[in-house]
């Protein structure tokens, strides 16, 4: 019995949930489902795990990629997040299976909204080829981050430049010349519910044209601490039959206890 209560506690003080964690469905996360993303970080010292389903259609081209990620919220306003996403499938012209890479972002939030700006916040991401199907070469990009409430409703702008692009771009972690898009969500508060619809242009590569996605999808408060996302979109270009990208994803928020500052000092 006090060998059981021993593990309990030690549980208690090791993995706490964050008691604003409720709220967490209102975070647009980069892939969870939009690709825009919202100016702020997770909160100082919070944990998010979460684990990720993306299958994209293009006829033979077909992937199917699941990728888990772990972010931390290391300071007030600036959280880091690594990401290691895995082919599981690919069709007879896609990709082969295995490792898709290393990803790593940092996004820190210079200011939160005002009467006469909105929430703006810079993002870096990097992507290392480590796996065979993670294409050649490094890359970095740096973005910047616009958010508008006005009600229950938020408008994000989001624009990205590389700073360098893997010589050939891996089946997950592609980092184009530039990406910028725009996205509107509502929040259904009884409901913990968050709706959300996008847009986005970016680089189609060296030769080729702009490549466009239109998207939509939904973030759904489970519990406290556990968030269930879904999507659907199609991405384009010119000449070209769409694509069709279906991603879902859960993520469970929580914090280390030996992590957390010691109240009074």
């Amino acid at each position: 019995m006090k060998l059981t209560l021993l593990i309990t506690s030690l549980a208690g003080v090791v993995i706490t949930p964050r008691a604003v964690a409720q709220t967490d469905y209102r975070n647009l996360e980069q892939g969870r489902p939009s690709a825009v993303e919202d100016a702020y970080p997770l909160e100082r010292y919070g944990f998010e795990l979460s684990g990720g389903y993306r299958h994209i259609g293009e006829g033979a081209d077909s992937r199917h990629l699941f990728e888990p990620e772990l972010m931390y919220g290391f300071a007030r306003g600036a959280h880091f997040a690594v990401r290691m996403p895995l082919v599981v499938a690919a069709g007879s012209g896609g990709a082969p299976g295995g490792l898709a890479g290393i990803g790593g972002s940092l996004l820190v939030n210079l200011s939160t909204e005002r009467v006469t700006r909105p929430g703006l916040a810079v993002r870096l991401d990097a992507s290392l080829p480590a796996g065979a199907a993670a294409g050649h070469g490094a890359g970095i990009s740096v973005a910047g981050l616009a958010t508008r409430s006005f009600g229950s409703r938020r408008v994000h702008l989001n624009a990205l430049a590389a700073l360098d692009t893997p010589d050939v771009p891996g089946a997950a972690l592609s980092i184009p010349r530039w990406w910028v898009g725009a996205a509107l969500d509502q929040t259904l508060i009884r409901s913990s519910t968050l709706l959300v619809a996008e847009g986005t242009v970016s680089s189609g590569g060296r030769g080729l044209p702009a490549r466009y996605s239109i998207a939509g999808g939904i973030r759904r408060q489970l519990a406290p601490t556990l968030v269930l996302d879904v999507g659907f979109g199609w991405e384009f270009q010119r000449h070209e039959h769409a694509a069709t990208v279906l991603t879902l994803g859960i993520s469970h928020a929580f914090a280390v206890g030996f992590l957390m500052p010691v109240r009074g000092q």
